[in-house]
């Protein structure tokens, strides 16, 4: 039989001998005869034939079998409407100057329910033009009257920047005398600049980030601050872009945020119940019940309208999903070189900063290699942490086209405009079905666009939705889920409010809810708080204890050790484990060229890091060597005895304040190889040990030669760099009866699947490696922390476990991922077996055989996803809802 290469050879052959005809794909029926008895899919073959784009065609040719399904969406017309007749005419003009001479229905919808004082959520697709929803109401309402203000808040700062320069470029086309004034407030405006701003007016039109705006009203009631009061008093509209970035720890906050912007409005004689929200979100399982939550209107629901149907017309996309495989980097680069050579532009996300870095350095280097390196300067890196005069850059030279590929974490995620993008590819999974749709969204704007998909062979997600990725577009949207309304949280703003502009104690459910009496009370019990003439009062600046977004508000700033230029700020804790001393970073300079350096002096009271640059094309990176621990401080109340349905099974939960340390205790030095291997993807020596011999020692398969990963060098830190925040945790043991229980089912289980395998899959290797109580626990705590959006308005983001070890026992530790907690659990160890239930439902009622992220692996896990079995994990939960137990067969 002729090699599957050779098929594809053939096919291509006849693919390109007819690229001008008609003929469909039944025409190529001899062509197609080719692949009976090989392994590829006719089904791929149709699907291919729906490609539109010929380009896009030999670019997925070129990946031959890799390619595990291809859909393609296709283009739809769009419905145009005239602009309104009653749009102010300079408004109507500005807009036909910058090329809008029409509306969509949905635009136009719009521009209705908010000229009738109603509030939006807009939901619909990438590319329908959402800006527009929204831009003509607020414009046309500061030319009806020059004292009306909005503040449009961005969650990052690219969406900030595009959306504002967007908002500005309409502004100036306004004709004179007409004078609206924009303005942006970020970290990247100097504080002289924000200032300006309100001299002599405020701006009718302000881009925030909830960042800024947490420590803007601090200045609510300060002498000098009358501009801001002024800004305040006339908020008729508060734009949130990109809502549903706000999960978890985050959204709570931002609620809290949203509550103390509209006492503050009261305080100085405004009116916040005249405040119009227009929010805009990607699509999500519950954009209402999100909306509601952020405005504190869910006593007037009918205040607000969702759109969610688009008018705006599609130019069609196509997805490629790869099998998941070892070597997604090299694939990702030889795509994105075959891309650049086509002229075609190119966004490629993956999961990491590093990443990021290591993909630029690989497609340089290959270019390099194939004698184009004139081209090297066309591909860019993005992320955050970029000094933001280079991040405009970047997206400058792409809009202009002097750069073909920009690799980026989420950063680019989100809202901003790029037409220009022809391709995106998605390097490892995004961590939601939400992101890697908004991901393969930024390509096919204006003409066909291409996404491909390239999952990683060694990550449980990857794996998960590469062999399955008919999944990737028919799963629902997940929800938006946070807690407004948790203690601690709520105390936090309470605090900052109650400086800013005092909130009235008469109205404090108004603003903050039912519970806030309870938390208002404890602070008053720690003369945190007091009630002077009605209004209750604070002082001091709180504010810097609360960090909106995670647990670190210290930056280092990274220094070019030979110019003393700062080319980059990084979060403390992302500092220990990227720029420790030793460290070796990548980093690109202001020409596109890929720098690296060494880490000299990590100098935390200093904030900042000094390093070294080195040869650019060193083959040797480091990793850290992390460790996550858990310290219980003090008890929150009894402990609880959970029965089973095993007569003496029992688990205990102790629920603890807790201090949890993330450690960086060394690194290794690195370097890649090409070496022997092991061909079989489910060994555990496949791809990362070099193999002597002809076959496997492990499982007997063939070895080859291929690119793997050598450790050079160890190096443990005499004393570990850590990051600590404090936040509740439950500690989980199970007893003696349970422990043997679960033993014999996993002897059971281990002794069937033997009976099936010659060689044990990977996704089996745990219950062989590692404890069967590590594996009961802590496949049974991803199972309850996937289900708890189920059970209380909590997201899955807001809870970790991990395994620990204690003397000759193994315990696990449910643990608040956020500075102070958020209140997940509180609910699971007031309702664990509420909890148990949900876990057991979700994961029962799951499709898949052996664990999906659906019901078991989690992206962010601190162990990795090792020690996970799904069967084990529904033993437990079978045992815990006094159901009957499962027993093995």
């Amino acid at each position: 039989m002729q090699s599957n290469d050779s098929h594809i050879d053939k096919f291509l052959q006849a693919f390109y001998s007819t690229q001008n005809s008609t003929k469909n794909i039944d025409d190529f029926s001899h062509e197609m005869n080719l692949y009976e008895g090989s392994k590829i899919d006719k089904k791929l073959l149709e699907a291919f034939e729906q490609i539109g784009s010929y380009e896009f065609k030999t670019v997925t040719l070129s990946l031959g079998e890799k390619v595990s399904n291809i859909e393609t969406i296709p283009p739809s017309q769009g419905v145009k409407m005239a602009l309104p007749n009653n749009l102010p005419p300079a408004l109507k003009a500005a807009l036909q100057k910058i090329g809008v001479s029409s509306f969509y229905p949905h635009q136009v919808e719009a521009l209705t329910a908010l000229r009738a004082g109603k509030d939006i959520t807009l939901s619909t697709p990438t590319s329908s033009g959402k800006t527009l929803c929204y831009l003509p109401a607020i414009l046309e309402s500061c030319l009806n009257d020059p004292t009306t203000y909005s503040m449009l808040l961005f969650p990052l700062k690219a969406l900030a920047n595009d959306q504002m320069r967007k908002l500005k470029r309409l502004i100036s086309m306004l004709p004179a005398p007409t004078t609206i004034k924009a303005g942006m407030m970020t970290g990247d405006v100097s504080k002289e600049e924000r200032k300006l701003l309100f001299i002599p007016v405020p701006p009718h039109s302000l881009g925030m980030n909830p960042d800024l705006l947490h420590f803007e009203l601090y200045g609510t009631s300060k002498p000098d601050k009358e501009a801001w009061r002024q800004y305040l008093r006339s908020l008729r509209f508060v734009v949130i872009d990109e809502a549903h970035s706000y999960l978890g720890s985050f959204g709570s906050h931002f609620a809290n945020l949203m509550r103390r912007l509209r006492v503050a409005v009261d305080s100085v004689g405004g009116n916040s119940d005249q405040i119009q929200y227009i929010l805009s979100t990607a699509t999500i399982g519950n954009p209402v019940e999100m909306s509601l939550r952020f405005t504190g209107r869910e006593a007037t629901p009918e205040r607000l309208e969702l759109i969610e149907r688009s008018g705006a017309g599609t130019a069609g996309r196509t997805l490629v999903c790869l099998k998941p495989n070892q070597s997604v980097s090299i694939d990702a680069s030889q795509l994105a070189i075959s891309l650049m050579l086509k002229k075609l532009t190119t966004l490629i996300f993956t999961p990491t900063k590093t990443g990021a870095k290591n993909l630029l350095a690989l497609i340089q280097q290959n270019l390099r290699q194939q004698h184009l390196g004139h081209l090297t300067n066309e591909v860019a890196v993005f992320y955050g942490s970029l000094k933001s005069n280079r991040r405009n850059d970047i997206i400058q030279q792409l809009q202009e086209g002097r750069i073909k590929v920009v690799i980026s974490t989420s950063a680019l995620e989100c809202g901003i405009d790029l037409p220009e993008i022809d391709c995106v590819i998605v390097r490892g999974w995004s961590g939601s079905i939400m992101s890697f749709r908004q991901q393969i969204g930024r390509c096919g704007r204006q003409s066909a666009g291409l996404a491909i998909f390239l999952p990683t062979a060694s990550e449980p997600l990857d794996n998960f939705y590469g062999g399955n990725p008919q999944l990737l577009l028919s799963t629902p949207a997940e929800k938006a889920v946070f807690n407004p309304d948790y203690a601690v949280t709520m105390a936090q703003h309470l605090r900052c409010s109650a400086v800013e502009a005092g909130v009235p104690a008469p109205k404090l459910t108004y603003y903050f809810g039912d519970k806030a009496i309870a938390v208002a009370n404890a602070l008053r019990a720690q003369r945190m708080v007091w009630i002077d003439n009605g209004v209750i009062r604070a002082k001091g600046y709180p504010h810097k204890e609360v960090t909106l977004r995670g647990n670190s508000i210290d930056t280092i700033e990274l220094i070019d050790k030979d110019t003393g230029e700062m080319f980059e700020e990084v979060p403390l804790e992302q500092a220990f484990r990227e720029v420790h001393t030793g460290a070796i970073y990548t980093a690109q300079d202001a020409l596109g060229n890929v720098t690296k350096y060494k880490s000299e002096h990590l100098n935390v009271e200093e904030h900042n890091c000094i390093l070294t640059p080195i040869e650019a094309d060193t083959k040797y990176f480091t990793t850290a060597d992390t460790d996550l621990e858990i310290t219980t401080l003090t008890t929150l109340g009894e402990s609880q005895i959970i029965p089973t349905r095993l007569q003496e099974g029992k688990i205990r939960l102790t629920h603890y304040w807790s201090q949890i340390a993330n450690s960086v205790t060394g690194y290794s030095l690195m370097t890649r190889v090409c070496d022997r291997t092991c061909t079989n993807p489910q060994c555990k020596y496949h791809h990362k040990y070099p193999v002597k011999g002809e076959k496997c020692a492990s499982c007997s398969s063939s070895i080859r030669l291929a690119e793997i990963t050598k450790v050079m060098t160890q190096e443990i830190f005499p004393e570990n760099l850590t990051t600590r925040f404090q936040a509740p945790a439950i500690k989980v043991e199970i007893n003696a009866a349970l422990t043997e229980a679960v033993k014999i089912y996993v002897n059971g289980l281990k002794a069937k699947i033997s009976s099936q395998y010659k060689i044990i899959p990977s996704q089996y290797l745990s219950l062989w490696e590692s404890t069967s109580t590590a594996v009961a626990l802590h496949s049974m705590a991803h199972q309850i922390i996937l289900a708890t959006p189920l059970v209380v308005l909590s997201s899955s983001l807001d809870l970790d476990f991990i395994i620990a070890k204690e003397g000759n026992h193994t315990t696990g530790y449910f643990f608040e991922t956020s500075k102070g907690g958020n209140g997940s659990s509180d609910a699971v160890f007031n309702n664990f077996k509420d909890f148990a239930l949900a876990a057991k439902s979700l994961a029962e009622n799951c499709d898949c055989s052996g664990g999906c992220p659906r019901c078991l692996t989690i992206f962010r896990c601190p162990q990795q996803n090792r020690d996970l079995n799904k069967e084990v994990g529904l033993f437990l939960l079978n045992i815990l809802t006094n159901l009957p137990a499962v027993t093995a067969q």
